[in-house]
């Protein structure tokens, strides 16, 4: 909570908008959101400032990165554990794009 308010979570979503064309901004970024999705209030908070959707991006800018993939699985199963938001990402199909990295990165532990 103390991150969120100290405005870290803005911080990491901007960087994700200014630097779209950036493999290693999008994945240090992903990483972060996952850390910050400690708790409910954080998770829906991160979700009204757009957090998902940002995620979201990451993976279809970076389909080829194992590593992209990898982070924006776990920030979103992170995001999942809360079951109300596990819901509003079904209905925003990131269940599809979650199962397209899991068929696309079989080999990969880290992605599974």
């Amino acid at each position: 909570k103390n991150l969120m308010k100290a405005g870290a979570a803005a911080k990491v979503l901007r960087a994700m908008d200014n630097y779209i064309r950036s493999e290693r901004v999008q994945k240090e970024a992903c990483g972060a959101l996952w850390n910050l999705t400690v708790n409910d209030d954080t998770k829906k908070g991160l979700m009204k400032m757009g957090a998902v959707d940002k995620i979201f991006r990451a993976m279809n800018t970076y389909p080829k990165s194992e590593e992209v993939q990898k982070l924006t699985c776990g920030a979103l199963r992170c995001f999942a554990l809360n079951d109300d938001i596990a819901r509003s990402l079904m209905e925003m199909g990131v269940g599809a794009k979650i199962i397209w990295s899991m068929d696309n990165y079989i080999k990969s532990e880290d992605v599974q």
